[in-house]
């Protein structure tokens, strides 16, 4: 498949972002709207984009990969960001921890601390707190989402605003310096909200795939957190920004 000049880099903006203004496209790379919209057309009939109005965007953009896969992804980082993350609290803390992936290998370090209290809308991570017998656990109620067994919606979101804890842990779909955290699911960035306005310390864990990317609803811009825990530096810019922002970074790891 033969690509003109710029279609490559206008594939790899949008495997960065997940979506992009066509106006944008066509400054970043120096040409006019028509030259860019010649661009986007073959590129969308082969199915590489899907473009809407005024923008484009990847196919599977705004969708999660199944929770499955996610799991046999980027192992060895969500692992050193677990440890991490454990390494913040301290035995008899009180923590409320969110659904997915990367929470999951957290809440795997997390049992081998003492006298925790910790309060999920994942059935998963009660399953892993309850294998021991060293903590209070408790779990929202809520529809569960079947991929993931995450409760989610109105009941999940009362439920945990009755708690104050220590320690609230999210990850995220992205994050970008502009954009902040973003997720894919409405539901799912409802529930981060709530769950960090009832914490003293807000904890987001990604891993550096997330990076300079933005999904397709807004968690929260980066003063919304305290601590980024992730497995590489992103670098100067992003260094920057969360000092700005009044958060701390910690690379797991180093």
């Amino acid at each position: 498949m033969k690509y003109t000049k710029r279609q490559p880099r206008i594939l790899e903006m949008l495997r960065q972002r997940g979506s992009c203004d066509i106006s944008e496209l066509a400054h970043t790379l120096g040409v006019s709207l028509e030259t860019i919209r010649r661009d986007l057309k073959p590129l969308a009939e082969r199915g590489e984009l899907i473009k809407l109005h005024g923008s484009v965007m990847l196919p599977n953009y705004g969708r999660e990969a199944r929770f499955g896969k996610r799991m046999e992804e980027n192992v060895d980082a969500k692992t050193r960001i677990a440890g991490a993350v454990a390494a913040l609290i301290g035995d008899g803390s009180t923590v409320m921890i969110e659904t997915g992936s990367t929470a999951n290998f957290i809440a795997r370090q997390l049992v081998a601390r003492d006298d925790l209290t910790v309060v999920t809308n994942s059935v998963e991570i009660a399953r892993i707190v309850a294998s021991s017998n060293r903590h209070r656990l408790f779990l929202s109620g809520g529809e569960v989402r079947l991929d993931d067994g995450a409760a989610l919606g109105s009941a999940a979101v009362e439920y945990v605003q009755r708690f104050n804890v220590d320690y609230g842990i999210i990850s995220a779909g992205a994050i970008s310096v502009s954009a902040g955290l973003t997720n894919y699911d409405p539901l799912d960035s409802e529930f981060c909200r709530a769950l960090l306005a009832q914490a003293a310390v807000r904890i987001a864990a990604l891993d550096s795939t997330k990076f300079a990317r933005e999904t397709l609803v807004h968690v929260c811009h980066l003063s919304g957190i305290d601590v980024l825990v992730t497995d590489r530096d992103p670098g100067e810019a992003f260094r920057s920004a969360l000092s700005d922002a009044g958060a701390r970074l910690v690379v797991a790891g180093a």
